[in-house]
């Protein structure tokens, strides 16, 4: 209940700030923090290694960017469970964000706890930063449920307290990408580090002052494969179907769906099991696996930064200046004016500017040769910014949908004050732990308590129709955006 006051208190101050009506206030004030976890969280462990050039932004659009995944599995005795994974998939974000700009790191893994116990301790004495694989939901601070849900984590430090050795951990919760420092006793850290099969004892490690040798077309290429992820293959099998745009009009599919057991109104006619999809499709799209608005914002300010990208010793980041010549559709930046060899750029003032030294040169001049009748097509990188941008907003608006009835007004309480929970750092690790747990909690049981309003079989219908609808407008933005990424030759 204080943290309900609390959170009124910040929605009427910023209404007498604003003017907003309480509605648009409290939208404001409960919504996500924009970012995503692992760019940011890379970022970071980058910085702590002294390479200061790449931000979230870039490296979101390096470590690939947007992706579209839907699948829906059911085991026996349990509600179907709905997952959708909108960043790139299956890649690993984060190695592939660091090859992308040329840092050299190591993957290490072993099925012995012993020996991934030593790696990581002769890592951090070493002073190199670690990134580890562990199952989320072994960790204190995390919802516990049964499943081994890989999640990279940075370790910080192992220390001695009172005899017991623990981890320092950064690991930002659902919903936020600031830095959340934990600790975790060392035993507990291992069960968590063994708990995912497939990603046991995984390790990612990177020199503590290395040496950035991005390649020459490295976010142009990024763009591309993001592109051919979107319009498949992307597992080269049966299974593509999931993906990408094929995945996305499947989505829509079983959601008008309402003869057939694969469409959600058979497969999700329990109505706890309709209250957890439609949560689930929420976190999906907001927090889980993605950035806000299933990461097509901040996928869309990655194509603005690179269409306006110019020079070949200028960086793909926050600070970069912005070629004064580009134009919406001038998305490959000229070569830049020929100079004697060793010859500074000079800035405005006439002073030499020294070239950064993460750059991401662009696309390289085509060699001399015949000249070509047909030119190929040249990616729009604004032009297609602008259409996920509107698709951004068209998935934030099925996430709104999705829990906006009546049944839901419980679920949405708990999930702003869980939101409020994660604007508090500093909070004692203790406290903040049963904090979360009780907020967890909260939230899984309004399934229960409050599934009894979705008892009509039309309620669901309309709810399920109107997400259909904004899916295929969805899919048919992100269609046009596309190509426009990876225009045919004519």
């Amino acid at each position: 209940m204080t943290d309900h006051k609390h959170l009124k208190r910040r929605v009427r101050a910023r209404m007498a700030k604003t003017g907003e009506s309480y509605t648009t206030a409290h939208r404001h004030v409960t919504a996500p923090p924009a970012g995503h976890r692992e760019s940011s969280l890379l970022a970071r462990l980058l910085t702590r290694s002294g390479v200061h050039a790449y931000d979230e932004t870039t490296l979101y659009g390096l470590g690939g960017g947007i992706g579209f995944m839907y699948f829906v599995f059911e085991y026996q005795g349990m509600h179907p469970s709905l997952t959708i994974v909108a960043q790139a998939h299956p890649a690993p974000m984060i190695p592939t964000a660091l090859s992308r700009i040329g840092v050299p790191y190591e993957i290490k893994q072993t099925g012995s706890a012993r020996v991934a116990e030593r790696t990581l301790r002769e890592t951090l004495a070493e002073g190199r930063p670690a990134i580890c694989t562990v199952g989320a939901f072994s960790l204190p601070w995390r919802p516990r449920l049964p499943y081994p849900d890989p999640l990279d984590v940075a370790v910080l430090a192992l220390e001695e307290q009172d005899g017991t050795t623990v981890v320092h951990l950064d690991d930002p919760l659902p919903g936020t990408t600031t830095p959340t420092k934990w600790t975790i006793p060392l035993p507990d850290f291992m069960t968590a580090w063994s708990a995912p099969k497939k990603d046991r004892h995984r390790l990612i490690t990177i020199p503590t002052t290395p040496d950035v040798t991005p390649g020459p077309n490295a976010a142009h290429e990024a763009v591309a494969d993001t592109a051919a992820k979107l319009t498949g293959p992307v597992l080269g099998n049966a299974f593509d179907v999931n993906f990408g745009l094929s995945g996305m009009a499947k989505l829509a599919t079983h959601l008008a769906d309402r003869r057939t057991k694969e469409g959600w109104t058979r497969r999700f006619s329990d109505p706890e099991a309709f209250f957890t999809a439609m949560t689930r499709l929420h976190a999906c799209l907001e927090t889980d696996h993605t950035a806000p608005a299933a990461g097509r914002p901040l996928y869309a300010a990655f194509l603005d930064r690179l269409a306006t990208h110019s020079g070949p010793t200028q960086a793909l980041h926050t600070n970069a200046p912005s070629s004064p010549a580009a134009t919406p559709e001038n998305t490959t930046p000229p070569p830049p004016t020929p100079r004697p060899a060793g010859t500074p750029t000079p800035s405005p003032a006439g002073t030499p500017t020294p070239p950064t030294p993460n750059a991401l040169p662009p696309t390289p001049a085509a060699p001399p040769g015949p000249a070509r009748t047909t030119p190929a097509p040249q990616p729009s990188y604004q032009a297609a910014a602008r259409l996920f941008h509107e698709a951004g907003a068209v998935w934030s608006d099925i996430a709104t949908t999705a829990i906006a009835h009546e049944a839901f007004t419980r679920y949405r309480t708990h999930l702003a004050e869980f939101r409020q929970f994660l604007r508090q750092p500093g909070t004692p690790q203790p406290t903040a732990v049963a904090r979360a747990q009780d907020l967890y909690t909260h939230l899984f049981a309004t399934a229960a308590a409050d599934a009894h309003l979705l008892a009509s079989t039309e309620t669901r219908a309309t709810i399920l129709a109107t997400l259909a609808e904004k899916v295929a407008q969805a899919h048919h933005l992100e269609s046009q955006a596309v190509e426009l990424l990876a225009p045919r030759v004519p």
